[in-house]
């Protein structure tokens, strides 16, 4: 939960993870796929294949909510730092489109039983597609607010120019919706794992 004016969110973050806590997305999928290599082996792979992919599915927006905690952390930070910034951004992008290709794969593979379930698995793809979105949008405002996106002659064009003063709290608010909307999604995963 991230704090803002917005009517969108109401709470207030607590315990931020500091910014330098980034862990490689590698290392994340390493771990969380090497026992879907190992299924995929057993004879009824495809079954639990499923299962398994759906809660893959799971870990990574948990991963990816945590990944926006360090967002708004580095951002809330007295010195902005781009580098840090972009290598959260980078891990959440991979986080959601990740998550969004396991319940895709998902999706083929559940049983005769399960096929009752499939439009609330569509409707879960597109919460996760709402959250890239949002990311996306974040994104460009980041990179628009904190010069970071511009070639060398718009530079000169402003060297005479007083640059505006960054809008830090644009960019916690957007990082707040993204936080919000990967919350539902969450939510959307959880209520539709007890139907699984």
């Amino acid at each position: 939960q991230f704090p803002c004016s917005s009517k969108r969110l109401e709470t207030t973050p607590t315990n931020p993870i500091h910014a330098g806590a980034v862990k490689p997305f590698t290392r994340f999928l390493l771990s969380t796929f090497a026992s879907l290599a190992l299924l995929g082996q057993a004879p009824e792979a495809a079954a639990q294949g499923a299962d398994l992919h759906y809660a893959q599915a799971g870990a990574l927006l948990t991963y990816a909510e945590s990944e926006v905690r360090i967002l708004y952390a580095a951002l809330s930070a007295k010195e902005f730092d781009p580098s840090i910034t972009k290598s959260v951004i980078d891990e959440l992008t991979r986080a959601l489109n990740e998550s969004k290709k396991r319940v895709d794969r998902t999706i083929p593979m559940l049983d005769e039983k399960d096929k009752a379930v499939e439009p609330d698995m569509l409707k879960l793809r597109e919460a996760i597609k709402k959250c890239e979105d949002e990311l996306t949008k974040l994104n460009t405002d980041i990179e628009e607010q904190t010069g970071a996106k511009g070639d060398d002659e718009e530079k000169k064009d402003d060297d005479d120019e007083e640059r505006p003063q960054t809008d830090w709290e644009l960019l916690k608010r957007g990082t707040s919706w993204l936080g919000q909307d990967i919350s539902k999604a969450k939510t959307a995963y959880a209520a539709l794992a007890k139907k699984l």
